[in-house]
């Protein structure tokens, strides 16, 4: 409902995360009447008043559909909160050109996080919204740079907002499937709308998307900036040999390097780096805070998070991966694995070489017997104790391995269930300093 206007005075029904009162002060001033629901209220029905339903894309409820259904049985508009964030955009108090989007089928966290850490070293207040956050919490919020974090299914929703800077990081998978036909094309008229354009380079996805975009508008080209984790590119900003390169009209230049950072590990993390850097380099931040906050960047809970060590075997927590492409980049990373995870397709040969052994967790939506004779764990707590003694037996076999037991699920769903292969982790780390006294 691209369409949809909000008069002054409508009446507008939100469920989603919890808003602020800094957010719900915005919505006021601008003249609407907003009424919060959740998703525990005993009264699900639709207020009678209602000219707008929004819904957040951050919340999944059963009572979400069930609201949605009854406002087009009424004729109601329905926006998500994204979309209603786009027709409130006149109320942001970040103006338009240090507003970022980045998207993709794996690395928004990771390249965020590391925008809002190179940002902060050059002196710059950030702030950064994901769907679980809840979209319209960013109108209550001071800052100097805003960034979203958008899933390629909803970068339709923030199209209408003006944005200085985009970023379309892989479009392999999605977790859910394969990236849509509609989502590619908004992701393309995102990057040619957007002043400043930062467009992966390592998946057919994003390399059929910049020849897209290419075609679309030599405008768009001149400001469309490639990105790689693992390539030399003859254009745009790449991550090669734990440094990162701009080049740019045949003048090559070494941004910053980060060989003694002990989070940025792997061609996928080499690819959020030099996204992270390029768009700190569009907002200002010099090479040497760029170096500086890529050194002193720790890394983000749940992504590629090494946890800690029982002897050789390190432990590494990728609980948010929830795609085949960021599974498939975290295994690549790692010298010999025993990698936990959701069975939902063939790992490229090249990352087949470093697995050592697999351990399937069941899917959330299956049902029945695990086929062709695979065998499926129940949860990430059997699964992860097989993965740590298959490691054990591996470390005592070879003297010189450094086996890596790795939680990394590749589908969505299992954020919580990490926490289970965290305690294990700590439990083995604790009974190695019990036994050394």
């Amino acid at each position: 409902m691209n369409d949809v206007s909000i008069p002054e005075g409508a009446h507008v029904t939100y469920l989603g995360p919890e808003l602020t009162p800094a957010a719900k002060a915005v919505v006021d001033r601008a003249g609407l009447e907003l009424r919060c629901m959740t998703p525990d209220m005993a009264d699900a029905d639709l207020p009678d008043t209602t000219d707008v339903l929004v819904l957040g894309l951050g919340l999944i409820h059963p009572v979400k559909g069930v609201l949605q259904k009854e406002a087009v049985r009424r004729d109601i508009p329905v926006l998500s909160d994204l979309g209603f964030l786009t027709r409130m955009q006149h109320a942001l108090r970040v103006p338009a050109a240090k507003r970022v989007a980045v998207t993709g089928s794996a690395g928004k966290t990771v390249t965020i996080a590391m925008l809002l850490a190179l940002l902060s070293q050059g002196g710059q207040d950030a702030a950064a919204f994901a769907a679980h956050d809840g979209y319209l919490n960013a109108l209550g919020v001071r800052t100097e740079v805003l960034a979203f974090h958008v899933q390629p299914w909803a970068v339709k929703d923030i199209l209408p907002l003006e944005l200085g800077s985009a970023a379309v990081l892989n479009l392999t998978d999605a977790g859910i499937g394969p990236i849509g036909e509609k989502a590619r094309d908004a992701c393309s008229e995102l990057l040619s709308s957007a002043a400043y354009a930062v467009l992966g380079a390592d998946d057919s996805g994003t390399q059929s998307l910049l020849m897209a975009v290419r075609r679309r508008s030599m405008s768009a080209a001149q400001a469309l900036v490639p990105i790689s984790g693992g390539a030399t590119l003859s254009d745009g900003w790449f991550a090669i040999d734990r440094a990162i390169y701009s080049i740019r009209h045949g003048r090559t230049r070494r941004v910053a390097g980060f060989a003694s950072s002990p989070v940025i590990i792997g061609d996928h993390f080499g690819q959020d780096a030099a996204a992270a850097a390029s768009l700190a380099s569009h907002y200002g931040v010099s090479d040497d805070h760029i170096a500086a906050g890529l050194e002193g960047f720790r890394g983000v809970a749940g992504r590629f998070d090494c946890v800690g060590a029982k002897g050789r075997i390190v432990f590494v927590d990728d609980r948010f991966a929830s795609s085949e492409t960021s599974s498939a980049a975290a295994i690549a990373a790692c010298p010999e694995v025993f990698w936990v995870g959701v069975r939902t397709g063939t790992l490229p040969a090249k990352v087949e070489q470093g697995v050592r052994g697999r351990f399937f967790l069941a899917p959330l939506d299956s049902a029945g017997p695990p086929v062709d004779d695979v065998v499926t764990f129940g949860s990430a707590e059997t699964a992860t104790r097989a993965a740590l003694r298959a490691a054990e037996e591996f470390a005592a076999r070879e003297p010189a391995a450094t086996p890596v037991v790795l939680f990394s699920p590749g589908a969505p769903g299992f954020d919580r269930q990490g926490e289970f292969f965290r305690l294990i982790a700590a439990e083995a780390m604790n009974n190695v300093r019990r036994a050394h006294g």
